[in-house]
Parts: C-alpha cells; structure tokens; sequence
C-alpha cells in the first residue's frame, strides 16, 4: 500500500502533467473567438522550428496575422473578425510545422496594452 504521500505526489505529477499533452490529446472544445491571442510552445521551440511554424499558421483562413517567437517560444496570432477557430486545429496546424511542439494550455486573448510583438 502506497503512503499517503506518495499518492500526492503521483496525483500532483499527473495533474501538473495535463496541459503538457496539448489541447488535441486533451480533447477539449475549445472555440477561439475573434480577436489577439498568445499562446506558449512547448519545448522550447528554436528559429527553424518557427519559421515553420509561421508558415503553417499563416495558412488558416480564420488568421489574420502572426507572430511566432523563438525567444520566448510563444505564438501571438489574430482570428479574424467574425470568424472562430478550434484550438485544436490551431495545434494541430502547429505540429504539421514543428511536430514535436505543443501548446502548454489554452491561448489567451491578449488585452490592449498588453506586452506582445507588433504584428
């Protein structure tokens, strides 16, 4: 029998391990609404992994603009006015340009003001 403590830990491990799976194996519906969003990468993704990444990202239809940033591995992208996107299909597209990056959590909407690149 496993010490109280020791179920803590596993149990603390596999939560913490949750977003780390990325929102396709999550299996979430989440629906991104129009507007500025950020989103970390996860590992770290370098300059060639981004580039790539941009250029998948740029060929969404509900994107506007992107920003994808190997210094702090972030992406930073706009759905367009009145249109939505899945979650998932924005990880699924960022996989196809570096496979083995996912997104840690859900993108946030970026407020005005916020710290970003200018895109």
């Amino acid at each position: 029998m496993r010490s109280k403590a020791g179920f803590v830990a596993l149990l603390a491990a596999a939560f913490l391990a949750v977003p780390v799976l990325g929102l396709a194996a999550q299996g979430q519906g989440v629906v991104l609404e129009s507007g500025k969003y950020m989103a970390v990468l996860t590992p770290p993704v370098d300059e060639a992994g981004a580039a790539s990444i941009d250029k998948e990202l740029r060929k969404l239809k509900e994107l506007e603009s992107v920003s994808v940033q190997s210094s702090d591995s972030t992406v930073h992208f706009t759905v367009k006015s009145g249109k939505k996107l899945d979650a998932s299909k924005l990880e699924k597209t960022i996989m196809k340009g570096a496979p083995e990056i996912r997104v840690l959590g859900t993108p946030q909407l970026e407020t005005e003001g916020s710290v970003g690149p200018n895109y």
